[in-house]
């Protein structure tokens, strides 16, 4: 996978909302998923920690998978140019929809699951050289990002960092040895805790190369 455009910051006005669901569906997706997805990482409520990894307990699996959806899905339907990239869902974004609406993992009674071939990922970023402190990470926010692999078996991949958290949704070819072997590290299991590996945002090319943009004398990132 590559990036396409190095990310540079600037000072924005900018405000990009955009009205797209009806009152009882934007109800639906606050309580259903909104509500505990946007608090679960930042709270890390019972949370244990050693130098690999991040272990939160009490969590629900198929909610957050689906809180993940929810956040793509919205960006599929969405005419900002922001969000452009997303709009390449569109064969998908029924299947998206259904699965929001009906609270469900299937596409269908007797499958396939949207899991099969939409791999959700999950690491914690930390800095290892201790020169950039946690709770400065955890401030950050990447907007929902896009890569695509080098051709069409390797998927797409969307990305954002929320709270530390840096959050991948692989869309992979249904069927392909590709999905059916994803192993990536943080790969988000169906089980009653995240364990959440530690990555260095340094080697995470887009974050590092955010974070050296910032034009700060006390930045030892940024370019000389």
């Amino acid at each position: 996978m590559t990036i396409s455009d190095t990310p540079t910051t600037a000072k924005s006005n900018g405000d990009h909302k955009e009205y797209l669901l009806c009152e009882d569906c934007e109800r639906h997706i606050k309580v259903c998923y909104e509500d505990t997805g946007t608090i679960y990482l930042h709270r890390k409520k019972g949370a244990s920690e050693n130098k690999e990894y991040i272990i939160i307990p009490e969590f629900n699996y198929k909610y957050y998978y689906l809180f993940v959806i929810s956040i793509i899905w919205r960006a599929s339907i969405s005419s900002l140019d922001i969000y452009r990239p997303a709009q390449e869902l569109s064969k998908l974004e029924p299947y998206l929809r259904h699965c929001i609406k009906e609270n469900t993992l299937y596409l269908s009674p007797q499958g396939p699951k949207l899991d099969d071939f939409i791999k959700v990922s999950i690491a914690r970023v930390v800095d290892l050289l201790d020169q950039i402190k946690q709770e400065t990470l955890d401030r950050l926010l990447f907007s929902l990002n896009f890569e695509r692999g080098e051709n069409e078996t390797e998927g797409l991949h969307y990305y954002m960092m929320l709270d530390g958290f840096l959050i991948t949704a692989s869309i992979l070819p249904p069927g392909s040895p590709l999905a059916s072997n994803w192993n990536t590290p943080g790969r988000l299991l169906d089980r009653r805790h995240l364990k959440a590996p530690k990555v260095c945002f340094s080697v995470i090319k887009p974050i590092f190369e955010a974070i050296s943009a910032v034009p700060t004398t006390n930045n030892p990132f940024a370019p000389k």
